[in-house]
């Protein structure tokens, strides 16, 4: 700690006799290492003009340092000035025509004035007179052309070339993450990271990659084995704790989230998406006190977070504490009125105490806010068949498909007809139902139970599964 003190106060030190200098045009001769450190300064303080002038400097007094010319062409890409960029690695090339760098540095600026063509011919003309590591340079050098381009299949077919090339190159396995996502080669990324772990099984960038592609691929318990492999290797790596965490979550595993989440606050300053994980584990686990406790501490650091209101009022919800429970979906929705999920959730809460005009009102909003989501025009008619107004249940339905499409709200239906006794059309739809999707007519029981012993459902059910 002393030492990095006594560092940054030479390089305050350094920067404040540089400026005198500076202004007075006066600046006496500096070695490469002091000039660096003030390029780096300026940089970090994002004075791009200023380390342009440094860089400037030093070239006048370290001509023949190809360093600072590429450092000038790296700056004055990012600030868009390419042809200026060109130039200085045009000089470049002057002391040292086979630098990679500059080949790798002139493909950028090209790609940077749309000649991306230009670009990729010029990569590909050093592929073969390179090393086997630094051709995977090469190879990130092109995915970030395709990325330019938007040609995300090419970008992870350049990155799994530069990985194949050096297997432990970390920024080719760390772009492989959103990469795969762009381009969506899940069963890609998993063939390879399996072959990557095969031969080194330490990896924990392979093991992480593995994860992710198990994740988007639906297999959750593979992704989270994937993960804590991650972890296990370099118990720092937060995004695989995290992630880990994430999907013992969907698995309703919330005791070992809630291990990792506590892992991951003895490492990191917490934040409200930290606070809002930990009260969902403990809400998972019915200690809503607990749950409540982070929730208020997560609102706290995020105000402006609407979840978190949101997921407050589910708690004081399952504790029947309904005024609270309204008080924090009306915050909610206040913060963001475009979830349908906040006004259902209101809804449902004035359903609860027997307000049914608000509880109507609320509905009547969240299908307006989501009208292609078959579970809010559901839970809409559900309202009205919990109150035994099973015509009003009926139109929300007619409206429902007037909006949108899906078996359930078919399911949802024949449960209508049979409540108001029209046994002949909810026989005649069920059976239609069952050629559309057979095994959601389970949901017909959690809506009508009573159907669970109709001869005549029982008989249907039993006809299409002979069938």
């Amino acid at each position: 700690m002393k030492r990095q003190k006594k560092k940054d106060g030479s390089v305050k030190s350094l920067v404040a006799r540089y400026e005198i200098m500076d202004a007075n045009d006066s600046v006496e001769f500096l070695d490469e290492r002091s000039f660096n450190l003030l390029i780096k300064y300026y940089e970090k303080e994002d004075q791009k003009e200023k380390a342009l002038s440094v860089i400037d400097n030093a070239i006048t007094q370290h001509s023949y340092s190809v360093d600072f010319y590429i450092r000038k062409a790296q700056l004055l890409i990012s600030i868009s000035r390419i042809k200026e960029a060109l130039d200085a690695l045009e000089r470049a090339r002057v002391f040292a025509p086979n630098d990679l760098a500059i080949t790798l540095h002139r493909a950028d600026a090209l790609s940077k004035m749309d000649e991306c063509e230009d670009a990729l011919e010029l990569l590909d003309g050093v592929k073969n007179h390179v090393s086997r590591t630094e051709s995977a340079v090469v190879f990130i050098a092109e995915a970030n052309i395709y990325e330019y381009q938007e040609d995300y299949d090419n970008m992870y077919y350049a990155l799994q070339d530069a990985i194949l090339a050096d297997p432990a190159n970390q920024e080719a396995l760390e772009r492989m993450w959103i990469c795969v996502e762009l381009s969506e080669k899940y069963n890609e990324s998993k063939d390879l990271h399996l072959e990557l772990i095969d031969e080194n099984p330490y990896c924990y960038l392979s093991w992480y990659n593995l994860g992710q592609a198990y994740f988007h691929l639906d297999d959750l318990y593979e992704a989270m084995e994937s993960y804590e492999y991650a972890f296990v290797i370099n118990e720092k790596f937060e995004f695989a704790i995290r992630d880990y965490a994430e999907v013992c979550l969907l698995l309703e595993k919330y005791n070992r989230a809630l291990e990792c989440y506590k892992q991951v606050l003895e490492h990191v300053r917490p934040d409200g998406d930290l606070f809002t994980k930990i009260g969902f584990c403990y809400e998972g686990l019915g200690n809503f006190d607990r749950a409540k406790h982070y929730y208020n501490k997560a609102a706290r650091l995020e105000p402006e977070n609407s979840y978190i209101y949101f997921r407050r009022g589910e708690v004081y919800r399952k504790e029947d504490t309904y005024v609270s429970a309204i008080k924090s979906f009306e915050k909610a929705i206040e913060l963001n009125p475009r979830k349908e999920e906040y006004y259902a959730s209101l809804a449902s809460t004035y359903a609860a105490i027997g307000d049914s005009e608000n509880a109507s009102i609320f509905y009547k909003k969240s299908v307006e806010t989501a009208p292609d989501d078959t579970k809010i025009w559901i839970g809409y008619a559900l309202f009205y068949v919990e109150i035994d107004e099973l015509e009003n249940a009926l139109e929300v339905i007619d409206e429902a498909d007037d909006c949108t499409a899906g078996t359930d709200l078919l399911y949802c239906r024949v449960a209508v007809l049979f409540k108001m006794g029209r046994r002949q059309d909810a026989v005649r739809l069920l059976k239609e139902s069952f050629s559309e999707d057979f095994h959601m007519h389970e949901m017909l029981f959690s809506i009508a139970p009573f159907l669970k012993n109709d001869p005549e459902v029982l008989a249907a059910i039993s006809s299409h599964q002979g069938d």
